[in-house]
C-alpha cells in the first residue's frame, strides 16, 4: 500500500520536471512541441499517470472489500451465536408448555380416578367404574414417562 502511494508520487513529481527539462534542452517552444508529438512523451506521460491513479485505486478499492467482508462475516457469526441462543429458549419455553400441559392432563385424570372412585362408592359397587380408572392410571403413568422424557432430553 505505502509503495503503490510512493510509486504514484514519485510518478506524478516526475512529470513537470520532464516538462520543463524538455523546454530548457530546446531554445524554442516550437522545437520543444515537435519533441514531445514525435516521441508521445506528455501523452505518454499522462496515460502512465492515469494508469497508475486507476492501479492505485484497484488496490484500495480491493482492500476496502476485505475490510467490508470481514465486518459482514463477524456480524453474521454474531446474529449465529444470537440465533442459536434465541433457539435454545425457544426449545426450552415449548419443553416447559409442554411440560405443563402433560402435568394439566396428569391431575386431571387423577381427579377423574378420584370421581370414579366415589361414584363406585355411591352405587355401591366399587368394581362397577374400574375399567375408567385403570384406563386413568395408564394415561397418568403415560404422561409422567413423556415428562421424563423431555426433562431427560435437556
Amino acid at each position: 500500500m505505502k509503495k503503490m502511494c510512493s510509486v504514484v508520487l514519485v510518478f506524478a513529481a516526475i512529470i513537470p520536471f520532464l516538462g520543463f527539462g524538455v523546454m530548457n534542452f530546446y531554445p524554442s517552444l516550437e522545437e520543444a512541441s515537435y519533441f514531445s508529438t514525435t516521441f508521445g512523451i506528455g501523452a505518454n506521460l499522462f496515460s502512465g499517470a492515469a494508469l497508475g491513479l486507476a492501479i492505485y485505486s484497484f488496490v484500495l478499492q480491493q482492500q476496502q472489500n476485505n475490510q467490508f467482508e470481514e465486518v459482514t462475516l463477524k456480524s453474521l457469526e454474531g446474529q449465529v451465536e444470537a440465533l442459536t441462543v434465541l433457539k435454545k429458549a425457544i426449545d426450552e419455553q415449548a419443553s416447559t408448555a409442554k411440560v405443563t400441559a402433560l402435568n394439566t392432563l396428569i391431575m386431571m385424570d387423577e381427579r377423574r380416578v378420584q370421581d370414579l372412585k366415589e361414584w363406585g362408592k355411591n352405587v355401591g359397587d366399587f368394581n362397577k367404574y374400574s375399567g375408567g380408572i385403570k384406563k386413568a392410571k395408564a394415561r397418568i403413568e403415560e404422561n409422567r414417562l413423556k415428562i421424563e422424557l423431555i426433562n431427560d432430553s435437556l
